[in-house]
């Protein structure tokens, strides 16, 4: 989260700064020049790709293998995986292979 925020400050300062320096009112009266298109477009395309590189390298590739390399180490008994959806409950026996799928209701009174 922190270095999403501050990827945000970084690009929100470079953005004020631009608006500030390049304004009409401050006498350029030329378009835009192919140069200043290129860095605009670095603009969007940098923080993309680090927030993207982030969110899938940093923060991705461990949860993905705590979830899956962690899923049945272990010495016990039995062994039960549960997992939850937005109404529903799946649990799963690895070692019967039992699995089934449990909808949280209520009685039409209630």
């Amino acid at each position: 989260m922190l270095i999403s925020i501050a990827i945000f400050l970084v690009v929100l300062a470079i953005m004020i700064y631009s608006i500030f320096t390049h304004r009409k009112s401050k006498g350029h009266q030329r378009l835009i020049s192919q140069a200043q298109h290129e860095v605009t477009g670095d603009l969007t395309l940098v923080p993309f790709a680090l927030l993207a590189l982030h969110r899938f390298v940093v923060m991705g590739i461990p949860a993905y293998h705590s979830v899956h390399d962690e899923d049945t180490k272990t010495d016990a008994d039995m062994v039960l995986k549960v997992t939850g959806s937005q109404w529903k409950w799946q649990y799963e026996y690895p070692a019967e292979g039992i699995k089934f799928v449990s909808t949280m209701t209520t009685s039409k009174n209630k």
